[in-house]
């Protein structure tokens, strides 16, 4: 019997209390499914979480390919841009297009494994959570470098569309096994990575191409068997400065890296303080052989005393160490290129000056 005095008071149903919230309202309206077999590759610890979008959409068939659009009535060129050859697609973009097909193929043997011909993306990604299973270091590497390699050739195909601008195959795996040796870098897991495997890929070769013609081709040079080998950098604009350095060892691995952001001072400086703060690292390492290798010519010239208009702190207490040795060496850095691929402007390093040899 209705209480005409009492005051009237809304009810949730759903709810065992009757109160209502934003999360018991989604979860009535909403559709409720099983979880996607593939959900382990792209949901899981130390992926990118941009990269892993990405994949989802891909194996939710909700990229925006050309297929889909024309399906919406957009008049566009159907031809996959970066091939040139086909119909745009997502199956034909993972990785039936020739240009995604040979970064799978160089992504599946730095990782031990050999594909004769690609099928579809779901039947890829079947194939690849069938050959990573566990949470070991190979495993988490191997997944990582699906969901990369599909976020990378998504954003290539969306530069050609949107920006005119091409990037040369090579280019983008390079950026793949750099981003995947950084990330594996920062990840702590137990067990040890094959040399094979994708962490230890990373050097390729490149041509520096200038207008000067005494330019030849340069590489990364590997150190001995025994020492490891720093490469420093620094950078200035008109906010501050930043300084950065990669350790490796002689098969190219990481073995350890550094990046801040520091006061704006001339750039020799922050040259010489990446120098330094690499030497500490390595000594911090028990390295007590080190091969350094600068892209400026002028902070080179200072220790090696070819430069003296500035004094430099000797045997400093952080950096003094009779037992360690290094090597120094000037090398070049600035627009590149792979097998023969031009790539635009002339390189510039950070002292300003213009680059042509080593």
């Amino acid at each position: 019997m209705l209480n005409s005095d009492a005051i009237n008071i809304p009810i949730w149903k759903p709810t065992t209390d009757g109160v209502f919230t934003t999360k018991i309202g989604w979860e009535t309206l909403r559709m409720k499914s099983g979880k996607p077999p593939w959900i382990s590759s792209v949901w899981f610890a130390g992926n990118n979480p941009t990269h892993a979008l990405t994949t989802w959409k891909a194996l939710k068939q909700k990229l925006s390919t050309k297929d889909r659009l024309i399906k919406m009535g957009a008049v566009i060129d159907p031809i996959c841009p970066l091939c040139k050859s086909a119909a745009e697609s997502i199956d034909h973009l993972f990785f039936k297009c020739s240009y995604s097909a040979w970064l799978w193929k160089s992504i599946l043997w730095r990782n031990g494994h050999h594909r004769a011909k690609n099928q579809s993306l779901l039947a890829e990604e079947d194939w690849l959570r069938h050959h990573s299973k566990g949470k070991g270091q190979a495993t988490v590497a191997f997944k990582l470098c699906f969901s990369s390699l599909i976020h990378n050739i998504w954003m290539e195909r969306n530069r050609r569309i949107c920006e005119s601008s091409e990037k040369h195959k090579r280019l983008v795996l390079n950026q793949i096994l750099t981003e995947i040796s950084i990330k594996m870098n920062g990840l702590k897991i137990k067990d040890k990575i094959s040399p094979r495997n994708i962490s230890t890929a990373t050097n390729l070769k490149y041509k520096h191409i200038p207008d000067d013609p005494s330019s030849r081709y340069c590489s990364w040079s590997p150190p001995n068997e025994d020492e490891l080998k720093l490469n420093s950098d620094a950078s200035l604009d008109s906010l501050g400065g930043g300084l950065g350095g990669l350790i490796r060892d002689n098969e190219g691995m990481i073995k350890n890296l550094f990046s801040i952001n520091v006061d704006r001072k001339e750039i020799y400086e922050l040259e010489l303080q990446a120098i330094e703060r690499g030497i500490v690292l390595a000594l911090s390492m028990n390295c007590l052989k080190l091969w350094i290798e600068s892209d400026s010519k002028l902070a080179v010239d200072i220790i090696l005393g070819i430069e003296t208009f500035i004094s430099i702190r000797a045997g400093s207490s952080n950096v003094n160490n009779k037992n360690a040795t290094c090597g120094l060496s000037y090398g070049i850095r600035g627009a590149v290129g792979i097998d023969g691929l031009e790539m635009g402007d002339e390189g510039v390093d950070s002292d300003g000056g213009k680059i042509s040899k080593t």
